[in-house]
């Protein structure tokens, strides 16, 4: 797997998490297919400028054992929410803009 292309395939993974499933076919450039997969995140978390960090051999490796695992019983913001725990400082998480679960959660 090629470096350059793990950022790119992250990167559009991170556009396609940004736009609601109905408004891909619109985006200019064109979404590729395959994220079609990817729900919508909303809250702003994968807006702006996002920028991928390089991807050593180890961290590729990982990345694709991780494409090898059953995801469907794993709730998204569960998931999001506790890397944000994961690595947030106590003065980021205790801010307003820290991630929120949705309610009901």
């Amino acid at each position: 797997m090629n470096c350059g292309l793990v950022v790119s395939g992250v990167s559009e993974i991170f556009r396609a998490m940004n736009t609601k499933t109905a408004e891909h076919a619109a985006l200019e450039p064109r979404l590729p297919n395959w994220v079609n997969g990817f729900p919508y995140m909303n809250g702003g978390l994968f807006s702006g400028s996002t920028e991928v960090p390089h991807f050593t051999r180890m961290a590729r490796t990982y990345l694709q054992h991780a494409g090898t695992l059953n995801w469907r019983h794993i709730n998204p913001d569960i998931f999001v929410g506790s890397i944000i725990q994961a690595v947030a400082d106590d003065e980021e998480a205790s801010t307003p803009a820290a991630y929120q679960y949705p309610a009901g959660l």
